[in-house]
């Protein structure tokens, strides 16, 4: 293999304020500004960095303004592409402000922006096929973006925050390997040293979330309370399903709902009459639940933190207060540290001994023009973790698929990977499927991926249980009263009361990768490898027609489904055909040592 850089830079353009007319001036950069250089002396791994400034102050008295970079769209470093891509450009973005999504974009032009990773396939002369892939990173003060254009693609960096005259930074990494799978793994992992974070084979999966849970949040929203808690867990207890943890969500704290703020660090008193320890005492010593987890707000509460409430009153030093006045838990790492520290073991003293953190992409946006993503999100993250070491470090980092935050989260283990599961709307699973399965490729290989909540009694309920287990991370129901299909959840527990887990998360196989398997006659096929046997999961998404699975066995093959409780062996040489309908789900089970012995088409 000749091993060349996937990119090349070809222009280099700043967006400058100018100091005496407050306008925004578009300036070109030096191309000296840029280095491209193999990382650590990887032939086949390359760092994209760049080092520029908007030029000197009129004078050389500091309280004299001068020009300073925009806060967004501050440098951009345009590219063209080694290579042309052979096929569609897998493209993960950030399509909201906190959460990311696949496109398969047909040329350069079509790449969206938000773009935090690339993937595509080229072919070489001699027919040999290599992959690339191009990842792009949040720095120490710096966010980078990629987005596309008809000449290439485009690096897009950003500080969120006004009066920066300097940008010394890492934008991005660039690899070539045989795999798919190997390219993202050389760019995460040469990123993850560079920004200093732990990637998911150094953590350990959390022991406290290894068995089947059950969250408050699709079936009692905010509106949760204790009496409602008991009510449901008395009828899991009924139906004999093993509940080995609990999360209650948003509406257990003492928060001002009006304005959306946090009063305190205590439970609500109407809802929780007799305290946090009362509820999770019931939990485990009535119904044999072992662990018990809360929500919070990464801001506090939605709106931050209530001015006249005894938290502002109390650790006033440990906040920072935004230009319009909302208070937020405070940027250095000391301040975040005694916030959550204080929180966290108040709770710890309920009882409770994991935490789901929310709404960590909002913090950017309360402080632009203030704090630098770096700023916004190192510190706060260090304290954060720091303080959940009083009840064993486990955290879900949930609304985080923004790079300022996955990027400074240094020791969390989980991480949601899609917008909310959506039960009520049957028609959305396609889109939050492939937003879990596609964006695991990434942050799979940080994190243990939470493909979210999930309910048993569900037109899909079979294919999206099924899809939480190869998901590698936390398996969770969140059925409301009345409303549980036991067989569904008793299947995907052990008898030692723990979900099977796979030894790394579940990812699209190389077919799926750069096909929209809503369009595709292949349906989405995830592959995991579970112990000594190799597992695919193919789900049925795409709504107008069937979508057919062609299996040729060069080894022995048991194949689950489509329909319910069918089960199908192949045997050596032996071929079968599936069709799925939407929603559907046909598993395939494969010793490991053979699992390059079935072709799926």
């Amino acid at each position: 293999m000749n091993n060349v850089c996937p990119i090349d830079v070809v222009r280099v353009q700043s967006s400058i304020l100018k100091e005496d007319t407050h306008e925004c001036k578009e300036c070109a950069v030096p191309a000296t500004a840029v280095n491209i250089e193999p990382h650590h002396g990887d032939d086949a791994v390359w760092s994209l960095s760049i080092c520029t400034e908007t030029g000197l102050a009129k004078s050389e008295q500091k309280f004299i303004a001068c020009d300073s970079f925009a806060p967004c769209d501050a440098v951009r470093v345009d590219c063209k592409m080694g290579a042309a891509a052979d096929g569609e450009i897998l493209a993960l973005y950030q399509h909201k402000e906190w959460w990311m999504r696949p496109a398969w974009c047909s040329t350069t032009a079509h790449i969206p922006f938000g773009t935090q990773l690339l993937l595509w396939r080229r072919k070489d002369h001699d027919g040999s096929v290599w992959w690339n892939a191009v990842l792009a990173i949040c720095d120490a003060d710096f966010r980078t973006d990629i987005r596309g254009d008809a000449q290439g693609i485009e690096f897009v960096v950003s500080s969120n925050r006004m009066g920066m005259t300097h940008i010394a930074a890492t934008l991005g990494f660039m690899s070539v390997a045989a795999t798919p799978y190997l390219a993202v793994q050389a760019c995460v992992s040469a990123a993850a040293g560079h920004t200093g974070i732990s990637t998911r084979r150094q953590k350990p999966f959390p022991e406290n979330l290894s068995g089947l849970g059950w969250c408050t949040w699709d079936s009692l929203g905010q509106n949760v309370n204790e009496r409602n808690i008991i009510e449901k867990m008395q009828e899991f207890h009924k139906l004999g399903v093993p509940i080995s943890w609990v999360l209650i969500d948003d509406g257990w704290s003492d928060v001002d709902r009006s304005r959306q703020k946090l009063r305190s660090f205590d439970a609500d008193p109407e809802r929780f009459p007799q305290g946090l320890r009362h509820t999770v005492d019931v939990l485990r010593k009535q119904f044999g639940v072992k662990h018990v987890g809360v929500w919070q707000a990464f801001q506090g509460y939605w709106n931050g933190i209530d001015p006249d409430g005894p938290i502002a009153s109390t650790l006033g030093d440990c906040l920072a207060r935004r230009r319009d006045g909302v208070l937020v838990p405070g940027p250095m790492r000391n301040q975040a540290a005694r916030f959550w520290g204080d929180w966290d073991s108040a709770l710890e003293k309920q009882g409770v001994d994991f935490l789901k953190v929310d709404s960590q992409g909002s913090i950017a946006v309360m402080t632009m023009g203030q704090e630098s993503f770096g700023a916004a999100t190192i510190g706060r993250h260090q304290g954060l973790e720091d303080a959940s070491n009083c009840m064993g470090g486990t955290i879900i980092n949930c609304m985080a698929m923004t790079p300022e935050n996955f990027w400074h989260s240094e020791r969390a283990q989980v991480i949601r990977t899609s917008d909310d599961f959506l039960p009520r709307s049957p028609e959305s699973l396609d889109e939050h499927i492939i937003q879990n399965a596609y964006c695991s490729l990434l942050l799979g290989q940080l994190y243990y991926p939470d493909w979210d909540m999930f309910w048993s009694e569900h037109p899909y309920a079979w294919a999206s249980a099924l899809a939480r287990v190869f998901s590698g991370g936390p398996v969770y129901c969140s059925d409301a009263l009345g409303h549980t299909n036991a067989s569904v959840l008793r299947s995907i527990v052990g008898d030692d009361g723990k979900v099977l887990h796979p030894d790394s998360p579940g990812v699209p196989v190389e077919q799926s990768l750069l096909n929209d398997p809503r369009l595709s006659d292949t349906p989405l096929g995830i592959r995991a490898p579970f112990g000594d046997r190799e597992m695919t999961l193919y789900i049925g998404l795409r709504k107008q027609d069937e979508q057919h699975v062609r299996l040729v066995a060069d080894a022995p093959v048991t194949v689950y489904g489509p329909a319910e409780g069918a089960v199908s062996r192949l045997c050596e040489s032996q071929h079968a055909d599936f069709r799925l309908a939407y929603g559907q789900a046909l598993l395939v089970d494969i010793p490991r040592r053979h699992a390059e012995g079935v072709i799926a088409g």
